[in-house]
């Protein structure tokens, strides 16, 4: 399958990259200071200077992203994706990943029964009565190290939608229907709509991806809906965000005292959590020195690891007093509701700006060329590129790929990782490597005839 324009092109990093991030600081820079305090309560800072650099930005991650999309390939297209993926390892890793995810949900459970929560506090939240949203968090608090294992869950589906297209969904759709259910219900009444959003991106371009490989170009009767899906996808988004913000926000506060509808509310707020994003991104440049002593935001993982985070204190160690500047954001903004520190500018204050331009080349070319292996059907294209898929939606917000959130992932991936490179290697440099296939032969050797 050739890399040219298809039903698929808006999955291109390039595309989505680019039509996002200049949409959205472009809107910023346009949206005048009267609306900023009128709308969302807080100072616009975001002008010119903080436009273009962050246009050069996403210049940067959308040429690097075409150049690694247009890099000839390491290794030969095989026949059939299906006999270049280890699926022992694949199947491990899922049932591996499942269980810890279950586990972290059982856990997660333990700890609201055992602090009392009760049918009546949970049916409150269903039908949107009073501050009960916010009071069911007081049950369910979090066990870091343990109610963190949910994070499997995006590598786990993943995994489980390539074994799924591979080997049939029978014992492979209930599981992931499962880890769908306890995700919905954790964001409906946690309110974590992106713990949902992290399941449903990747397990549905996943699937276009597979199903447009096995039935190609011409024979999919969904090709004229699939390439129009970027019109579709914003509303979409728009429908989920209003639906889940109805139970958080809307009836229990804004709607007797806003002259606002459901739908405006919900717009003004989804537009409202990517607008304030950049500008607080903006905020923190003109606040903090950049480049920091010690890189912070593309190292978060690290500086928030359970236990380990009690070894390194990242202020002490760069006597930068970054949560503080966290702090200080969301007092200066005035309204900690928007407090998201846009991911766009954040590397700028770890390395510079010409350390983030380099940065976002650097992740182009590797975004680039996981699209590309993605689209091929290599195991590290499927296993990855949504991950990243999902990290370019979210960019505008959050430089999602270091968080710890996506850790958990990260881990449960790196033996794919390990096993996807080694398959980049020609055969003549690696003859020993070996795949399992789904219908392996017999080896045949011929016997000299009888004498």
């Amino acid at each position: 399958m050739t890399l040219r324009m298809n039903i698929l092109w808006w999955l291109h990093p390039a595309c989505v990259a680019g039509a996002l991030l200049a949409s959205v600081t472009c809107l910023t820079y346009l949206t005048p200071e009267s609306s900023f305090r009128a709308l969302w309560e807080v100072p616009k800072c975001f002008y010119m200077d903080d436009l273009l650099r962050c246009l050069l930005l996403t210049g940067a991650l959308v040429f690097g992203s075409c150049v690694g999309s247009w890099l000839p390939p390491l290794a030969a297209k095989p026949v059939d994706w299906r006999d270049a993926v280890p699926w022992n390892l694949v199947r491990m890793l899922f049932q591996v990943g499942l269980v810890l995810c279950l586990a972290g949900y059982a856990i997660w459970f333990a700890i609201g029964v055992t602090r009392g929560v009760t049918p009546a506090a949970l049916l409150a939240v269903l039908k949107a009565e009073g501050t009960g949203m916010y009071e069911i968090r007081e049950y369910f608090g979090k066990a870091p190290g343990l109610t963190t294992m949910t994070q499997f869950g995006m590598g786990v589906v993943v995994l489980g939608i390539m074994l799924g297209a591979a080997q049939g969904w029978r014992h492979i759709r209930w599981k992931i229907a499962l880890l769908l259910l306890l995700t919905t219900v954790r964001a409906l009444f946690l309110s974590e709509r992106l713990a949902l959003l992290e399941l449903l991106i990747p397990c549905g371009i996943l699937y276009l991806n597979l199903r447009h490989i096995r039935l190609g170009e011409r024979r999919d009767r969904m090709g004229p809906l699939l390439f129009l899906v970027p019109l579709a996808a914003p509303l979409f988004v728009y429908l989920f965000f209003m639906a889940f913000e109805y139970f958080r926000s809307w009836a229990a506060y804004y709607a007797a005292a806003s002259n606002l509808s459901l739908a405006e509310f919900a717009l003004l707020r989804l537009a409202g959590y990517y607008i304030t994003a950049i500008n607080n991104g903006a905020l923190l440049v003109q606040d903090l020195e950049s480049p920091l002593p010690l890189p912070y935001f593309s190292l978060e993982w690290l500086w928030k690891f359970p236990v380990l985070k009690d070894f390194l204190d990242y202020e002490k160690l760069s006597q930068v007093p970054i949560i503080s500047m966290e702090v200080k954001l969301v007092a200066t903004s005035a309204n900690p509701e928007f407090n998201n520190p846009c991911g766009l500018i954040l590397p700028q204050l770890d390395f510079g700006f010409p350390g983030a331009l380099v940065f976002y080349l650097w992740l182009g070319l590797i975004m680039g060329g996981l699209y590309r292996l993605f689209r091929q059907g290599h195991v590290l294209g499927l296993a990855y590129y949504p991950i990243f898929f999902v990290g370019i939606l979210e960019l505008p917000r959050v430089l999602y790929w270091p968080s710890s959130r996506v850790f958990p992932t990260w881990i449960l991936l790196l033996p794919i990782f390990v096993a996807g490179l080694r398959s980049l290697w020609p055969a003549t440099v690696r003859p020993d490597l070996k795949f399992e296939t789904r219908n392996p032969k017999p080896e045949t050797t011929s016997r000299p005839a009888p004498g």
